[in-house]
């Protein structure tokens, strides 16, 4: 049991009458006690080797946390050491890239089996640099609303890239500014992530061809 003195300056120990530091744990302070007796019998300085080892325990938590906040630094183009280690670890043997750039593919080959039931189509970039993760396979369509509908009905995902609603005043209102508005309602995209199942799109495809 621990009591207050009389001055309120100090908690002290009914058993050693030692005093703690004003608003100190009492348990820490009896640990501290045990330490530097452990200390005077053994003659090892267990109090400052455990105080270095809180502190770099301390660092290395501070440095982690510093790591999980640096996600990504746009002005260097840098990606975070966790990122990259799990990105590396998930992209083994270039596994991502390498499905992204075969889906992206696929959409090549076949973009214009859409067209029965989309509208016309035209791939922005026919053509996939070598080294390039592709993001989407961004398109651009005559009708959206016909273009939406018929990937609706194949149950194949797809957004308007970047949408109007995303256009800047700036761009808007600028000389270019119908072209802008033409492009984004009109140009969408057709997923190419690593999670697409092409056997499925591919018989889709083909049943409506």
């Amino acid at each position: 049991m621990w009591i207050r003195d009389s001055t309120n300056t100090a908690t002290v120990s009914p058993i050693s009458g030692e005093n703690a530091s004003i608003g100190e744990n009492p348990f820490r302070f009896l640990m501290k006690r045990l330490i530097w007796n452990l200390e005077e019998r053994s003659g090892i300085p267990l109090y400052k080797f455990l105080r270095k080892r809180r502190v770099q325990s301390a660092e290395r938590c501070r440095q982690k946390i510093k790591e999980k906040r640096e996600i990504f630094s746009f002005h260097g183009g840098k990606m975070s050491s966790i990122l990259l280690k799990l990105f590396n670890v998930l992209n083994k043997n270039n596994s991502i890239i390498t499905l992204r750039r075969k889906n992206y593919e696929f959409w090549l080959s076949n973009y214009h089996r859409l067209q029965s039931i989309c509208g016309e189509i035209l791939p922005l970039f026919p053509e996939l640099k070598n080294g390039v993760c592709p993001l989407v396979f961004p398109v651009l369509v005559s009708e959206p609303c016909k273009f939406e509908d018929g990937c609706l009905q194949l149950g194949i995902e797809t957004v308007p890239w970047p949408g109007r609603e995303n256009l800047a005043p700036e761009v808007v209102n600028s000389a270019a500014g119908i072209q802008a508005d033409y492009l984004a309602g009109h140009v969408w995209t057709l997923p190419v992530h690593q999670t697409v199942n092409i056997k499925i799109l591919s018989k889709r495809i083909t049943d409506i061809a």
